[in-house]
């Protein structure tokens, strides 16, 4: 029997990169981090983190304009995930609404591909068994 507490990850980091995200939340310091610096701060700890627990989990990244879009596919490649992370930057336009379905519309076509087929010859038959949880993290403030 499998035991889904240890099913591998692939959890998709959709991140707001709206001109927003390149406001100061702390006015008065000069060194105040942006929205977006703090955010990509917060990724890298999180993936790093995530990595050490299960090294099989997988992180892929979306960015939220209007819509969703790849960033960066599914991997469990630190360093790729830490320079893919680090080269965020806002597209600078100001984004009145982001549609939130584009995001599911990715995400179930990446879902896909998270089944995959045991035999289990004790009893000839063939078992659909999880490859893996999609999981989506929203990093925005981008209004559904």
């Amino acid at each position: 029997m499998d035991d889904p507490i240890n099913v591998p990850e692939r959890i998709i980091l959709c991140v707001d990169v709206c001109g927003e995200v390149d406001s100061l939340e702390f006015a008065g310091n000069k060194k105040s981090p942006t929205r977006l610096d703090a955010i990509k701060n917060g990724l890298r700890l999180f993936v790093q983190a995530k990595l050490r627990i299960n090294p099989q989990h997988q992180f892929g990244l979306m960015l939220l304009t209007t819509v969703a879009e790849w960033y960066c596919e599914p991997s469990s490649d630190a360093e790729l995930l830490v320079r893919k992370i680090n080269a965020l930057h806002s597209v600078g336009a100001e984004c009145a609404e982001c549609n939130l379905s584009t995001v599911f519309d990715l995400l179930c076509v990446d879902a896909s591909s998270a089944v995959a087929v045991a035999i289990d010859p004790d009893l000839n038959v063939a078992r659909l068994l999880d490859a893996f949880v999609v999981r989506a993290c929203l990093c925005a403030r981008c209004v559904p």
